[in-house]
């Protein structure tokens, strides 16, 4: 705590402390068999969720909550917030990063799709996953233009997010292909998720959000939306996933699917 504070003189609005993710202590999650590791400072914001014990029992129902359209569940790891700080008694906090890591699960009703290690599959459920986030958030907009005092318009208002298979980009990470997916509206931040299947039904996802306090995201007299940016790659830099045996196999036989059919 004491270099930190001592290298915030040397911050500005031009460039601020941003957290270190290198000297972070790592954290460490074991999904039955798969171990989910990542430097993580001290969180700085009001709100903070880690969850314990770090081994998670992923076939058990009862650690889920199922979603309300009944095609999946989810539990939340880990939430933690960091913030971009202006020299001492200047500005303060200028802007902050939000970290949510969760794991999610296929319902065991949804036969949709086969395996999220087929990356037909897991596009499929990334695209129907968008869809409900941002997609139905845009309808229920429209439908309710009536109520809002300014005139709802779609280029100014609605989120633009992944509808096609090209809008799943896959990002390799420490050698393992993660599906990256983002969401935006105009004049805010990007949300920015990392996709990875650890089985043929289980996910972890990986969910960054940005902000400015007390100015605009976009305003040229900083950079946070640049710095936001490098922090979620440097965090990226730093997860690693190891695969259970048994689905470490699965991952090898997908891959030997794909190899056979391309458009799989």
């Amino acid at each position: 705590m004491v270099m930190r504070w001592i290298k915030r003189f040397r911050a500005s609005i031009a460039n601020p402390l941003r957290p270190d993710f290198k000297s972070a202590p790592i954290i460490r999650f074991d999904l039955s068999g798969t171990i989910l590791e990542f430097k993580c400072p001290p969180n700085e914001k009001t709100t903070s969720v880690l969850r314990t014990p770090f081994k998670v029992d992923i076939y058990k129902d009862s650690e889920f909550e199922v979603w309300s359209d009944k095609k999946g569940m989810s539990i939340i790891l880990l939430r933690r917030g960091w913030k971009y700080w202006d020299k001492p008694f200047g500005e303060g906090a200028i802007g902050s990063l939000t970290l949510y890591i969760k794991l999610r699960r296929r319902h065991p009703q949804n036969r949709d799709i086969d395996s999220l290690f087929l990356s037909s599959d897991m596009k499929k459920w990334l695209l129907d996953h968008s869809k409900v986030m941002w997609g139905e958030a845009n309808t229920y907009l429209w439908a309710h233009r009536e109520d809002y005092a300014v005139p709802i318009d779609p280029k100014v208002h609605f989120w633009t997010y992944p509808t096609s298979d090209e809008d799943v980009k896959i990002v390799n990470i420490n050698q393992l292909a993660w599906y990256q997916i983002v969401a935006s509206l105009p004049q805010r931040p990007d949300e920015i998720e990392y996709h990875l299947p650890i089985s043929d039904d289980h996910e972890i996802v990986l969910m960054f959000k940005a902000s400015a306090l007390n100015r605009e995201y976009n305003d040229p007299s900083h950079n946070i939306a640049e710095i936001a940016r490098e922090s979620i790659d440097e965090f990226m830099s730093f997860v690693n996933v190891k695969l259970s045996p048994e689905y470490q196999k699965r991952l090898e036989e997908a891959k030997q699917i794909k190899q056979a059919n391309p458009s799989e």
